[in-house]
């Protein structure tokens, strides 16, 4: 999806919070023994918060 948007000229991106690296012993997404760490649920807003304030104040939330 991020490819097509970006193929019309559009911004895109992608970010991952919550999962448990595979070096911890965490499964890949889509799996029966996927595990979501509930306490990055706060870290997730804090980010996606952050994002969206810091396009606000450019002025570049829409292109």
């Amino acid at each position: 999806m991020m490819s097509a948007v970006q193929s019309q000229g559009g911004k895109a991106a992608f970010f991952m919070i919550g999962a448990s690296p595979v070096e911890e012993g965490g499964m890949g997404h889509h799996t029966s023994n996927f595990d979501f760490r509930e306490e990055a649920l706060l870290e997730s807003v804090k980010v996606f918060t952050g994002v969206v304030l810091n396009l606000l104040s450019k002025g570049s939330l829409y292109g």
